[in-house]
């Protein structure tokens, strides 16, 4: 688990000044500065046509600056300022003497420092309203502003140490501290552009996106206009020497800002009613600009001397150079011209072009820092980058490359947040994606604090989750490495089953997962807990009991749900959010502005069919008996002991249905808006009638609901009785049942609510009994609430087993978006990403919704690392596929099987080979080893048969094959046990770390082709099998792809090739984990070579994929395999061969990002053309070069 931190670090004011870089960031030294020669005088504004010359002459304006040598600091941190136009983040540092603030700009790198003096300034507290919270107003005659800390420790630190460093600052002036306060005149706070859409004094302008763009700019100076044009246009990226090819005539034409704020009241207001200027003494001699309201106010107050010390003063007074330290290289003049054209950060418009401000030098030892008053030159002198500017967001990277892939990447995914709406991303596999997305949004929500609130991050697997852990943890090392901090400063909480977590030693030896949760159950449930207050003898739980509510216990039981509130970043498994049976315990109070991920997307749908459908069977069917009895004889010891207990246990339901109504009218609720605690099942929404009605009588009593329990297991237990396959809509299901045992929809809605109230009601700790009457009761609930998008099914025969009497009832969701549409409405951004997506837009058609953002990455190569190919025949010149009709042929099985002969023999190390189904599997292997000796015992029947001679070379030739591949690498398979299959992973990556090489025959949808890496040689080939097609056969998918076509209108054959190719593809991906990695994938099918199939693999498997590996034989493969190990093994692959094309260093990402800006303004001065209906020669535009590809820009 990553802690926040607190992003106050308090110092002690002791003498004498610290160099040292290693304890820079935390030293307690007195920072005391050397003074300088001389002091300037005070010079006019400058007006330069040329901008070079401005930014020298400014450049030199500060070297002559004076220093203050008793400054001490006190405190530093990073709070999020709220600004005109957005909330942006400042540095700040508290002096003794002075509060110090300044831009973020590339990291480390400080500009534009502002300085309020220390015994001006108050601190008052704001209340927290919606998603800004633990905020607080900084006021002082020259400047008032809103602040937000990350975490409310945070802003009771800042809060304490200002006002205490205030109160010492008036004391040591001598000055009485409340009569100091009273005679302050505070400067007011600005109102944000984005509260006011009309002019707060006119109230007539409205400040829409044309009425924002109306004023014209008067100037006469083309240096000024050149500027605010690229400042408009380029982001704040000035490019003076483009600039000078700009058209005049659109220069004269630009239009600035039509929004103003008055200075004295803070109001926004329009162009004609801030035309008045008035000299406001508390914040400084010049005239700045008010509203009409206050000037005519303060001309009111002038006229009649109602208030002296308010007056305009006929003189300027004198000001006073301020006290700036500036350290400077000898040679500093070569290094400003060096640096003259680096970009600046898009400054602030509330603050004053003015400099004011103090530079630390205790904590930036290894970097040279000018400031100056210009408002597009920063100097960064002897300093490496440690952040990367993508799209004007500082993202702290935390690794010393970074793949193209990555940076387009977190430019997609911000693009997607900006636009405050849903996306679909694709990267490549082995690119890293998670490292990409956990700097990007830790970067952004510290960026962007109200904007995003909380940040979920849902995978499939544990190994998985663990992986997001641990880059997570990389992050937050590397910002307390960087920034001098405890870490990023926002809390990240991992959450998985207790049989993954759970860390009491009686409960982890339970077994499976039932067991461990019924075993957490006995020693955790309230009322355990309560007897255990009673009696000492009770068993319990020493981690939950003695957990320290303070937060300083090291290691947290599990469930403590409440952390979930509290942290900014939440990994956990995917049924977490979709399933909405788990999703009301911990999902359910996630504010809106959450942004949740979806990685690994690409079988997200089968993950929300499978969470709101339900199998009974007729063992399950068998324990409901033996639950209800159970039950019964339950409540019949509690109504000899305790009767009274039941009645409040009606009545507490009763409430429930109140705050259930409560809870979904203020929108708090998922799919399910019931608010029960202990409720088991859920669903979209619940019925007015049964929310404003009584429980119904059925379900009144104990004793009532038990018979109609009883009524209802026996109905199902009749509608099982069929020898025939029957196909019905929830609806007809509901009318047979009211028919034949009288339960009506109403008290069905209910019962899975009145079950789980009646297990706490009777305090039954091990739950694991009553699995089967949850599950009845779960199914009650669900085909009482739905009637469209879902079907009920009984098979009286077990596909597997046609001759085996074995009854099942299906309820089977037909629509995927079912259970995550309310996700893609309550939350701000949903973004479904994974390595394989392709085609992107078959996931909004079957999700039923509208992204505003869709990119599929390609691989940038330095050399070409992966190899893909189609073999479609073997050697002997047979077809090769895995049809249902030609499965059992014995040449294509023999034609496999000498595939992966010659594979194990040319190719190193490991292979993995997935089969289409474990079906497919077990009959090869079948093949290969049983039915071999099968023919062979036939063939000593008679020996003079041509037929059976031939049948002995085939056998010889299986009996060959087996040899063969056990002589070069060891066999493992993977079972639908997931411990056997655990067992083979361990032992398959053994033999590959001790050279002897192995063979992991796996299956398609399996455990080890979702989430299990395959890095270097654990994974050198990968070979498929056949096209891993579901079972079409299936009544249960026939009826969605019926639902598909009807509703969304996709053919079946389209939605049964995109979704073979997309499991077929994740297992290919399984062969490339980086790009030092190198891989062979095969496709072993005729139909691959398809267009239809073709088209449908990921971009960045279909570049590799050329005409000449397609349609190849087995023997040819081996050649192509063999050439491309030898070309990976005959050229040692250097970091350096990489650099600027797959591998990037942050001087070309800086170099990208000016290459950016110089499209969007070639792009925008092309566009400004057009309009005119003029034309641009080709010779007089910038010609662009990159680092990457045409394919990459």
């Amino acid at each position: 688990m990553i802690e926040g931190h607190i992003g106050v670090e308090e110092t002690s004011n002791q003498k004498g000044h610290e160099t040292d870089t290693s304890s820079s960031s935390s030293s307690n030294a007195e920072v005391r500065r050397p003074p300088l020669t001389h002091v300037p005088s005070v010079q006019s504004d400058y007006c330069f046509e040329d901008a070079r010359l401005r930014e020298t002459v400014n450049a030199q304006k500060l070297l002559d600056l004076p220093i203050n040598d008793k400054q001490s600091l006190i405190a530093k941190g990073i709070l999020t300022k709220i600004c005109r136009r957005r909330p942006k983040q400042r540095t700040f540092f508290l002096f003794n003497d002075a509060l110090v603030y300044a831009n973020i700009s590339y990291g480390k790198l400080l500009a534009h420092p502002h300085s309020l003096r220390l015994e001006e300034v108050t601190v008052s507290d704001v209340d927290d309203s919606g998603i800004y919270r633990h905020g607080f107003i900084i006021e002082s005659p020259k400047k008032s502003f809103t602040v937000y800390a990350s975490i409310a420790e945070e802003k009771r630190r800042w809060v304490l140490v200002i006002t205490q460093s205030a109160e010492a600052a008036r004391q040591a002036a001598g000055l009485d501290t409340q009569r100091k306060l009273s005679l302050l005149q505070k400067s007011p706070v600005w109102i944000p552009n984005s509260v006011a859409t009309h002019c707060m004094v006119c109230l007539t302008t409205e400040f829409t996106m044309v009425q924002r763009r109306k004023s014209l700019f008067k100037t006469e100076n083309p240096s000024r206009k050149r500027w605010l044009y690229h400042r408009k246009h380029a982001e704040g990226i000035e490019l003076f020497e483009y600039s000078r090819n700009v058209d005049e005539k659109v220069i004269n034409n630009m239009t600035v800002d039509e929004e103003h704020h008055c200075r004295n009241c803070g109001k926004v207001v329009c162009g004609k009613c801030s035309q008045y200027r008035w000299v406001l003494p508390a914040q400084g001699p010049s005239k700045l600009r008010i509203c009409r309201a206050c000037h005519e106010l303060l001309r009111a107050q002038q006229e009649g001397k109602k208030a002296a010390d308010i007056s305009t003063p006929t003189t300027t007074p004198d000001v006073q150079p301020r006290h700036v330290p500036v350290f400077a290289p000898p040679n500093w003049q070569q290094q400003i011209e060096e640096t003259l054209n680096e970009k600046g950060e898009d400054l602030d418009n509330d603050e004053s072009s003015e400099f004011d401000g103090h530079i630390l030098d205790g904590h930036f030892p290894r970097r040279v820092i000018l400031f100056h008053p210009s408002p597009n030159l920063y100097l960064r002198l002897s300093c490496s980058s440690a952040t990367i500017n993508v799209d004007g967001l500082l993202v702290y990277f935390p690794y010393e490359y970074i793949y193209p892939e990555q940076y387009h990447y977190m430019l997609e995914l911000k693009a997607t947040l900006d636009a405050k709406g849903h996306g679909v991303l694709e990267m490549p596999s082995g690119t890293g994606k998670t490292v990409s997305i956990l700097s990007l949004m830790v970067a952004y929500m510290k960026a962007h604090p109200g904007t995003v609130e909380k940040f979920v991050y849902c995978s499939r697997t544990v190994p998985e989750l663990e992986k997001v852990m641990e880059e997570m943890q990389v992050l937050d090392k590397y910002y307390a490495k960087e920034t001098g901090a405890s870490g990023c400063g926002l809390l990240a909480v991992a959450l998985s089953a207790r049989k993954n977590l759970c860390i009491e030693p009686s409960v982890r030896r339970s077994g499976d997962g039932a067991t461990v949760d019924a075993a957490c159950r006995k020693l955790t449930a309230s009322f355990v807990r309560r007897r255990r207050q009673e009696d000492s003898s009770v068993p319990g739980c020493s981690f939950f009991e003695d957990f320290d509510l303070n937060g300083r216990e090291e290691v947290l039981p599990t469930g403590v749900y409440n952390l979930l509130l509290h942290a900014n970043i939440v990994v956990y498994s995917y049924y977490y959010m979709l399933d909405p049976k788990v999703a009301t315990y911990v999902s359910n109070d996630f504010p809106k502005n959450t942004v949740v991920v979806f990685d690994e997307a690409h079988n997200i749908d089968n993950v929300c069919i499978e969470s709101m459908s339900c199998v009974i069977s007729r063992r399950a069917l068998d324990r409901c008996n033996q639950g209800i009895e159970k039950l019964a004889s339950r409540v019949a010891e509690v109504k000899r002991n305790d009767a009274e207990r039941l009645q409040q246990e009606y009545n507490r339901l009763v409430q429930g249905l109140r705050e259930a109504n409560a809870a979904r009218e203020t929108d708090t609720v998922l799919a399910n808006p019931s608010r029960f605690p202990s409720v088991a099942l859920a669903f979209l929404a619940l019925p007015d009638e049964i929310i404003t009605g009584a429980v119904p009588g059925s379900l009144r009593s104990a004793d009532s609901f038990i018979s109609f329990l009883r009524r209802l297991l026996e109905y199902v237990k009749l509608r099982l009785r069929v020898a025939h396959v029957v196909h019905e809509t929830p609806v007809a299901f509901l009318k047979d049942c009211l028919e034949k045992v009288c339960i009506d929809r109403r008290p069905l809605r209910s019962c899975a609510e009145r079950l789980q109230s009646m297990l706490d009601t009777l305090e039954f700790a091990d739950l694991g009994p009553f699995s089967g009457l949850t599950l009845l009761c779960n199914f009650g609930t669900l085909v009482s609430t739905y009637t469209k998008g879902f079907c009920v099914i009984i098979e009286p025969f077990d596909e597997r087993a046609p001759t085996v009497v074995n009854p099942i009832l299906y309820f089977h969701c037909m629509d995927a978006s079912f259970a995550i549409h309310p996700i893609f409405e309550r939350y701000t951004s949903v973004i479904l990403t994974s390595g394989t997506l392709s085609p992107l837009d078959m996931y909004p058609r079957i999700l039923n919704f509208h992204p505003v953002n869709s990119a599929s990455l390609t691989m940038t190569l330095a050399r070409n690392c992966i190899c893909p190919m189609i073999v479609s025949r073997g050697s002997d010149q047979v077809a090769m596929t895995t049809k249902f009709e030609n499965r059992e042929d014995l040449a294509v099985t023999r034609n496999y099987g000498h595939l992966l002969v010659e594979m194990s023999s040319i190719v190193p190390d490991g292979i993995v080979a997935f089969f289409p189904s474990y079906h497919y599997l077990e009959s090869t292997f079948a093949t290969w080893y049983e039915q071999v000796m099968l023919l062979v015992h036939d063939l000593h029947d008679d020996d003079d048969d041509k037929s059976d001679r031939s049948r002995l070379l085939i056998c010889l030739a299986f009996q060959n094959l087996i040899q063969k591949i056990q002589q070069h690498k060891l066999l493992f398979v993977e079972t639908p046990d997931n411990e056997e299959t655990s067992l083979a992973l361990a032992n398959y990556q053994k033999a590959c770390e001790n050279g002897r090489g192995a063979i992991l025959l796996s299956v398609a949808r399996g455990k080890v082709s979702e989430g299990i890496d395959f890095d270097h040689h654990l994974g050198r080939c990968v070979i498929m099998f056949g096209v891993p097609y579901v079972y079409t056969q299936s009544r249960i998918f026939k009826a969605r792809l019926d639902y598909l076509r009807e509703q969304y209108n996709i053919r079946p054959n389209e939605f049964i090739t995109f979704d073979a190719m997309r499991h077929a593809a994740q297992c290919l991906g399984r062969a490339i984990r980086g790009k030092s990695d190198y891989g062979i994938m095969i496709l072993a099918d005729k139909r691959y070579a398809r267009s239809d199939k073709r088209c449908k693999l990921p971009s960045w498997i279909q570049a590799q994929l050329s005409d000449a590996y397609v349609n190849l034989s087995t023997e040819e493969a081996a050649q192509a395999c063999r050439r491309f190990l030898r070309l990976m093994g005959s050229h040692p692959f250097r970091q350096k061969d990489q650099l600027g094309l797959a591998l990037l260093t942050y001087e070309h990402v800086e170099a990208l990002v000016k290459e950016r800006a110089e499209a969007a303004v070639i792009q925008h001065y092309s566009n400004v053309t057009t309009a005119n209906n003029s034309t641009v020669p080709g010779s007089h535009m910038p010609k662009l070069s990159t680092a990457l590809p045409p394919t990459q820009l």
